[in-house]
């Protein structure tokens, strides 16, 4: 088979050799993640944290990065710079360690191009995740698998829309199985960059 599939994950949960499981998160999205919560308050025997390396870059890296993915895609570039803030406002308890629970991103892209990002995880908000891209001829709106293109050349998707989360593996399997691996690495680190930035 030629070629390479690429999936990631970011906890490593490793023995090192006794019977204590050791237990080593790096770059697992801050203290206050799933992952690392369930790290840091495990009672049961053997089982000792070790290392929190908070080395991921918050929601931006953990969760926003999809909608980076699309906007790098859409204007075909990267941003060349960014002014970013972001808070506490829901997660302030010590077991949230020092993670944000809202940012508010304005990137540049070349040529001037402005895009404002934001994303927040905290209770009794909007559930949207969407892009919207509005340029001098119109504006396009992608909510998941649903979009549609607004002003001079208008356009409504009205095919199948399934659920782009179990299309994605369904793609990756299908991809190994003939032979032909999708690789999507250097588009993944190029949007992780963009969060990062």
């Amino acid at each position: 088979m030629a070629g390479a599939a690429l999936a990631s994950g970011t906890n490593r949960i490793f023995a090192a050799g006794s019977d204590e499981l050791r237990i080593g998160l790096i770059g697992c999205g801050g203290r206050g993640t799933s992952a690392a919560s369930q790290a840091l308050t495990c009672t049961k025997r053997g089982v000792k944290l070790w290392a929190v390396g908070n080395v991921s870059g918050d929601q931006p890296c953990e969760q926003h990065v999809h909608n980076l993915d699309i906007i790098n895609w859409a204007l075909g570039a990267h941003p060349v710079q960014c002014m970013s803030m972001g808070g506490r406002e829901v997660r302030t308890g010590p077991e949230h360690g020092n993670i944000f629970d809202h940012f508010a991103v304005e990137y540049e892209y070349p040529n001037g191009v402005r895009v404002t990002s934001m994303c927040r995880q905290m209770a009794g908000c909007t559930e949207r995740v969407s892009e919207r891209v509005v340029g001098t001829k119109g504006a396009t709106y992608t909510d998941q698998s649903v979009g549609f293109i607004e002003g001079q050349n208008a356009y409504k998707y009205d095919g199948p829309a399934p659920d782009p989360y179990v299309q994605e593996h369904a793609d990756l399997i299908k991809s190994i199985r003939e032979g032909r691996p999708v690789n999507e690495g250097k588009q993944v680190a190029e949007s992780t960059l963009t969060a990062i930035i």
